[in-house]
């Protein structure tokens, strides 16, 4: 059973990955992850598929931010289930080959041990 002190150190784990990742601090994530993390993306999305590892890591996000542009995140609500830290926002932006203007929601279910995040 996670207490409410680790609940919320894996929410600010969750937080700084979030914030570094995306900027490409990958001396900022690379500690916070297990070295065979696993990123899940739906396999109906054009980058879908299982990433391992940080090079999996750095893969998915170079993909994502080179499918669409102008990619802005909403507000982000933060829950957490035993060791889990769910993550709920809204994403819109375009996408890059045709423009086209887009926006969805995003849930996240991060995973984590020991302080380190090992599946998303």
């Amino acid at each position: 059973m996670t207490s409410a002190n680790e609940a919320q150190k894996n929410v600010e784990i969750v937080q700084t990955l979030l914030a570094n990742g995306h900027a490409g601090r990958w001396d900022i994530v690379t500690p916070l992850v297990t070295d065979n993390v696993v990123l899940h993306v739906p396999k109906g999305l054009p980058f879908g598929g299982d990433y391992r590892g940080i090079e999996g890591y750095k893969e998915i996000i170079g993909k994502i931010g080179a499918f669409f542009t102008d990619l802005k995140g909403g507000p982000r609500e933060f829950a957490t289930v035993g060791n889990k830290v769910v993550v709920m926002t809204t994403l819109s932006g375009r996408i890059a080959k045709n423009g086209r203007p887009i926006s969805f929601p995003l849930t996240d279910v991060w995973e984590l041990k020991d302080g380190k995040v090992t599946e998303i």
